[in-house]
Formats: C-alpha cells, structure tokens, sequence
C-alpha cells in the first residue's frame, strides 16, 4: 500500500543569500548553504482569508551548522512567538504553517542517529558529502530524482535555467535528462515574457503541466513598494476623477503606473505620459510576485493557459492588440473560480463593487473594462453574474452566432452595455440597467429586463418570445419577427421602420406601448392584452389588425393609427379608445365596446360591420364622415350607450310643445335613453334621434311619463311619434318602478319616429 500521490509533483527550487521572497506556488525550499549563509523572506497574509492547509518545507542542502538559514516573518508577524526562526543544523528542515493572521508555526526537524546515508549531488557533489540518519531504499523530490546504491543516494539539481532556443538543442540532441526540472526563462505570455518550470519527461521531451511566475498587479493592497523614493498611496485602478499625488500609484491593464506630476489626466496612464510613468514589474514596487499552473507548448514557446490559486483559468487568445491573459484580473481576491476557455474575457481595468465569481465562458469575447469590441464568437456563455460592467466599459459578448446551437442563456447583468451578431438562442438573461444591441436572427425568449433597452438590427426570422419587461423598451428599426407573448410594464416595443412580423398575445400593462411606423401585409398584430393606459400606435397601416378569431384585448387603454387602409377586426374594449387620427378606409369589424370605450376618425370612408356596443358612453362613435353601419347588437336590447336626459332642462324638455330633444351630440350613435325629472309629463315629438338603429327610452324610478302618438297620416316631419297603434292618437304610459321600468323602442327615420315595441315590466 503506498499513500495517494497529488495530482503533480510538489514545485521546489533552490536559493542561495540572504535577499530571498517566498512565492505563493513554493512547496520545497532547498537553501545552498555551501559557502554563504541563506536568509528567506514569509509571505503577509490576508486576514480571514487564511489558507489553513498551508505548508512550506525550508531543506539545508548541508552546511547549515556553519552558515546558517534565517527564516524572517513579515512586519509585525511572528514565527514561534518570534521575529525570525533559524536552522542552523546540518541537513535541517524546517516545516511552516500559517497559526493566525499575523502568525506562522514552525517545526524543526533535525538530523540523529541511525545508518548514515551518504547524499551525493550528480551535477555538482556536496562539499562534504551529506548524510541521511534512516536507510532509505528511494526518495523523490520535486526536482529530483534520487536512487538508493548501498548507502549512497543520487540527487539531480534542482531547476536547470535555459532559453527557449536552449531547450530546443537539448531536444534535437537528445540532452535532456530524465525527471530533471528545467526553467525556461523567456516563454511568451500574451504580449510578455515569463518564466516556466517544469520537468523532462524523456531525453527529448517536456511536459506541458508547469508552473510559471507572475507579477500581479496590486489589487488588494498589500504590495511592497519600499522601491518608490517618496512613495504616497496605491489609489487601485484608474479613473479620472481620481485625486493623484505625485508619487501616488494607479493600476491599468494590470500594469503599476507612477504619478510624476500631481495632476491627473482625461486618458488613462498607458496613454498619458506626460503625468504617468510605467513601473518595472518587481516586489518592490508593489507587484506580488506568485506561481500559478500553466499550460505550456514546448512547440511555440507559447504558454496557453494560466490557472491561479483562486480557481481562475483563462486561456491564451490574442485579438487585435488585446491579449487574454495579460488583461485578467489576476490577484484580486473579489475575482474567483472563472473559467475563460478560448476567451478575451478582459475585467482588469473593472471596479467590482461586489465579486465576479463563477463565470464560465466557453468561446467567448468579454469586456469588463473600456475595451473595444473585436471580432470573436461564443458558443456558450451561461450561469455567469457581472455587477457594474457598464459606467465606463464595453460588454462585449462577441461578433459571430455561427448556428441554432449557440446558447446565450442564465446570466445576470448589472448595468452593462453589450452586442451580440449572429443566429442564436439568448434566453433565461436577466438585465438591470443594461443596453444591448442585438444584430440579425436570434431566439430571445424567457429574459428578464428592468431599466434595460435591447436593440434588434436586422433581426431576420428572430423569435422574440416570453420576456418579462419592466421599465425598459425593445427597438426595431424593420421586423419580420415573431413578437410573441412578452409581458411589458411601464415599457415599450418600438418599430422605427417597417413590420411584417406578428406581434401577437403579448401583455403590457401600466402605460406600455407598442410603437409601429409601418404596420404591411403579413404584418400582423393581435391577440395583445393592453390595460392601464397602454396603447398600440402605428403611423401608416396596411396589415392586419386582428382577424376572425380573436384579436386585441383593451382595457383603459388605446390603438391609435395616423393612417388605415385595411380592416380592424375584432378588438374587445373596456373603457378604451380606438382612433385613426387622418384617414380611414377599411372596415370595423365584430369589434366589441363596453363602458367607456370609444371609436374615432377624422375621415371616415369606411363602415362597421358586426358593431358590439354594450353600455358605451357618450361620444363612443365619432365620425367626420357619414358612416354605415351593418348588422351588430348596437341597435337591439340594453346593447349601446346609456345616457340620462334630464327635463328640468329646457334645452331637453320644451312644455309647450310638449317636445323631447336629444342633444344633437347624440346623434350618431343609437342608446339608451333614461328620463329624469319627466314625472306627469307628456310627450308627443322627439328630436335627434339617431337613424342607425332602434333607441330604447324609459324613465326613472317612481316617474310616470306619457307619450302620444299620431296617426301616419297626420304626421309633417316634426319628431312625431307613430305606430301600428295609432291611427287616432294613442297614449303610452311608463311608470317608472322601484325594481324596474317600463320602456319603449322607436326608430327615426326621415325625422320621423316609429314606436316599434313597448315592454311593460310586471
């Protein structure tokens, strides 16, 4: 049985002097302690974020008893209680844990008694000879390889440093030696140069898993920059607003930049350099110097991925003059467990006032910052979360949707700008304060906007579906689209050009809108629920409205139409309004008024067939122009508008003449008419009835009112009433009752006025 190994081997390297820094990636420190004393520098650490399986192994290669290994914790930290801890024991290693936030424990263990192995070094032997206190058959380092010969145990140097042109004579040679570490100290990383470490898997063949050391940037403030004469502040990442002493230092593109005039200008510092000079990448000017897991192409020199200890990983793409993984926010301990696999993702020049955590972007071009949008593509971008993208930046999803597979779906964006090219599915988003422009066919359905606007262009065979919009508006400039079921409050749909899509069963409620210029045939609107003063308005209709099943749905709300040349169909309203502000020359058609409802034109040329009118106000037909209308329930029944007449005005009931006068407003339309006031009354003339169809009057509760009709004969045209009951006048009483009245129907024509029924309530 032997224990799990790790996944790779444990990184070690070997120092000599006293100017020594621990990196985040050591594991196995071994100090040459040959001919000169070794000292080593701790890490700070980061209260309460403490790695708690934190272990670095301090190893003396032999001498330690002559010159001595100084372990120094940072300021105001303590080893053991102490400012330093010291090995200075032959072959002594000492063992260091994190104990606290300002603390290390370390543990010594030193050299006794045993069967002595001799330890010789293969490249350059140890003077002396070292010694090993238990019989060890093999022992293995990372670094190293070690073969147990009797008593005598091989060990390889450390890292061997080469160049990239070096390594490649010791490929072509065969040179290489089995398991030795090598560094190769130019590798390319993005636009830099970077050392990486890793091992010769055969005489002519290097692994690819290595590590690599970086500077980051500063972005958590805990850098070193004892280097800066007259250093002031870190102030983290630029703006210009920012207030910058000289000898202050500002962070862009992940690179630390010195303040040498105390102004500050309009453009950030890789551009200003009259107030900004770029400082050399060390520890002593603020970077934190780290090792992370690369992936290394031992071809092209290139390093393609770069993992951190924070779970990030981002992989190699270069676009234009923007490098992946030179403008990741490496370090910042806001940003964590991001995946950016062939990807730009660029947040280093982003403030996060919340974490970015958790992305994963697969084929994806990304801006977090003020970069400018490049070619690229995605095929997946979900699950991911980006807060304060927007103020001062550029969200860029990417430029080309290569089919129906690609997927846009789950993210959450916070005021964020961004653009999207291409045929896709973008679904399941949800946006706060965001501006999107969206170009050519999509399927967007199932997103989530608040204070957002989305800018279809293009927009061919897109399916727009399912959205649930608050505050915030969809843009068009033309639409084949399918605008189908999308919840809109407080919000628009606008169309700039021209509509031949379907906008069809979608819901705006508290003053929405859906704004067309152009509304042409197969355009198709219907099926719309509007209420709380919501409104369809299309400046120039030739397409459909409604059809013969069922069509817009209108409760305290309005369609208004400049021009209309084609029919209106079926449309339901409550206390709506339907207006053709110019030009009418289509058909209304089985549309249905209740309440307050209303339809308008200013010229009218053409007729209403199937008129649904139930309890509509006064003025709920309005027409320049003559108007016919056919069949419908406007004329029968309790169907129209229903308007109280009272006769205690004079202007309505003249009792000398014993004449009832309907104030000439009403007469377009047919109603119900209720007398007030008209208790003992008679009444032998009407005027201004209506003449599209029958009117039904009766009076109120405990009023009795007469009507006397005359002879057809006898009548001249002046508002008499006539009917089949009367070829010698005829009274008709109604009595208005407490639980009901009587009440008759009469129908003008040639201002002539025919009782055609009497209902007397019983």
């Amino acid at each position: 049985m032997i224990l799990k190994p790790t996944y790779q081997s444990n990184p070690s390297r070997t120092i000599t002097g006293l100017t020594n820094q621990v990196f985040n990636g050591d594991t196995f420190i071994i100090c040459n302690t040959t001919s000169s004393a070794v000292a080593i520098n701790l890490l700070e650490l980061t209260p309460g974020f403490l790695n708690t399986a934190y272990k670095l192994y301090i190893v003396d290669n032999g001498n330690a008893s002559v010159n001595n290994i100084t372990i120094n914790a940072p300021v105001g930290y303590t080893i053991n209680g102490l400012a330093s801890a010291v090995i200075n024991v032959n072959n002594g290693v000492a063992i260091l844990t994190i104990s606290s936030n300002t603390s290390y424990l370390c543990q010594f263990s030193f050299g006794g008694s045993g069967n002595a192995i001799s330890v010789v070094n293969e490249q350059n032997p140890f003077t002396p000879a070292s010694t090993l206190t238990s019989a060890l058959a093999k022992i293995t380092i990372k670094g190293f390889q070690s073969t147990n010969v009797g008593n005598d145990i091989t060990f390889f140097n450390d890292f061997i440093t080469v160049t990239f042109a070096q390594l490649n004579t010791l490929i072509s040679t065969n040179a290489l030696i089995t398991n030795q570490g090598y560094e190769i100290s130019n590798a390319i990383y993005g636009n830099e140069t970077a050392s990486v470490f890793c091992s010769a898997t055969s005489t002519n063949k290097i692994s690819n898993l290595a590590s690599g050391l970086f500077y980051n940037a500063d972005y958590n403030g805990v850098g070193n920059y004892s280097g800066i004469p007259g250093f002031v502040s870190q102030l983290g990442i630029w703006n210009a607003t920012l207030v910058t002493p000289s000898n202050s230092v500002v962070i862009w593109n992940n690179i630390h930049f010195l303040n040498i005039t105390g102004a500050n200008g309009v453009t950030n510092p890789s551009l200003d350099i009259v107030n900004w000079q770029i400082l050399s990448k060390s520890v002593t000017n603020g970077y934190i110097l780290v090792s992370d897991i690369v992936n290394y192409d031992t071809v092209n020199n290139l390093i393609l991925s770069r993992e951190d200890q924070q779970k990030n990983k981002v992989t190699y793409l270069k676009s234009g003059s923007f490098y992946s993984l030179n403008l990741f926010k490496w370090g910042d301990l806001r940003v964590q467990k991001n995946t950016i696999d062939n990807s730009i993702f660029y947040n280093c020049n982003s403030n996060f006032n919340q974490f970015c955590n958790e992305n994963n972007l697969v084929n994806s071009r990304v801006f977090l910052g003020d970069g400018v949008n490049v070619i690229g593509n995605f095929n997946e971008f979900s699950f991911n979360y980006f807060f304060n993208a927007g103020i001062s930046a550029i969200l860029y999803f990417g430029d080309v949707l290569t089919n129906n597979t690609t997927f846009v779906e789950r993210n959450k964006f916070l005021e964020s700008v961004g653009s999207v090219n291409g045929v896709g599915a973008f679904r399941s988003n949800n946006f706060v304060n965001c501006s999107i422009t969206l170009t050519n066919g999509f399927i967007f359905n199932l997103n989530d906007f608040s204070y957002s606007s989305i800018t279809f262009l293009g927009g061919s065979g897109s399916r727009v579906a399912n959205n649930i919009v608050e505050q915030s508006s969809f843009q068009f400039s033309n639409s084949n689209s399918n605008i189908i079921e999308n919840s809109l409050s407080f919000s628009s749909i606008t169309i700039s050009g021209t509509n031949t899509g379907n906008i069809i069963s979608n819901t705006l409620i508290a003053d929405s809108s859906i704004i067309v210029q152009n509304n042409v045939a197969p355009g198709f609107i219907g099926y719309n629920t509007l209420t709380n003063q919501s409104s369809i308005t299309i400046t120039d209709n030739t397409g459909n409205i409604g059809n013969n099943s069922e069509s817009n749905y209108l409760n305290n709300s309005t369609i208004n139409i400049t021009n209309n040349s084609v029919d209106i169909v079926l449309n339901k309203m409550f206390d709506s309004l339907i207006q053709v502000n110019n030009i009418n020359t289509g058909l209304f058609v089985s549309n249905y008024l209740q309440r307050n409802s209303r339809i308008r034109c200013d010229s009218n040329s053409g007729n209403f067939q199937n008129l649904n009118l139930f309890q509509c106000d006064f003025g709920s037909l309005v027409f320049t122009n003559i108007t016919n209308f056919f069949n419908g329930t406007y004329e029968f029944g309790s169907q129209s508008i229903a308007i109280t007449l009272d006769c205690s005005d004079p202007a309505i009931y003249d009792l000398a003449t014993t004449t009832l006068t309907i104030p000439l407003a009403y007469k377009e339309f047919g109603g119900i008419y209720t007398l007030l006031n008209a208790n003992a009354l008679i009444i032998t003339n009407i005027f201004n009835l209506s003449t599209t169809g029958e009117q039904t009057i009766l009076n109120s509760a405990g009023e009795t009112t007469t009507f006397t009709t005359s002879a057809v004969a006898g009548v001249v045209g002046g508002g008499e009433l006539i009917s089949s009951l009367a070829p010698t006048p005829y009274n008709i009483v109604l009595i208005g009752r407490l639980l009901g009245s009587d009440e008759f129907k009469v129908f003008c024509k040639q201002n002539v006025n025919q009782v055609t029924e009497v209902n007397i309530f019983v």
